[in-house]
């Protein structure tokens, strides 16, 4: 299985979208989102909700 961060990146260049646009849309900050990326902080329930949901399931909630 994908690292997080590698799951999340591949997805951003299938949409061509920034980690920072995506963030924004999902309501945090860019530097959460690369800290959960980069496996320095879980994702609470409701983040991983927001990320699985924008995702449409490319991220799951047991990656998170």
């Amino acid at each position: 299985m994908k690292r997080i961060e590698r799951r999340i990146k591949d997805y951003l260049s299938y949409r061509g979208q920034t980690q920072r646009a995506f963030a924004e849309k999902i309501g945090i900050d860019e530097s959460l989102l690369s800290k959960i990326m980069f496996g320095k902080r879980v994702a609470s329930r409701d983040v991983a909700i927001l990320i699985h949901k924008e995702t449409e399931g490319v991220v799951t909630f047991t990656q998170l």
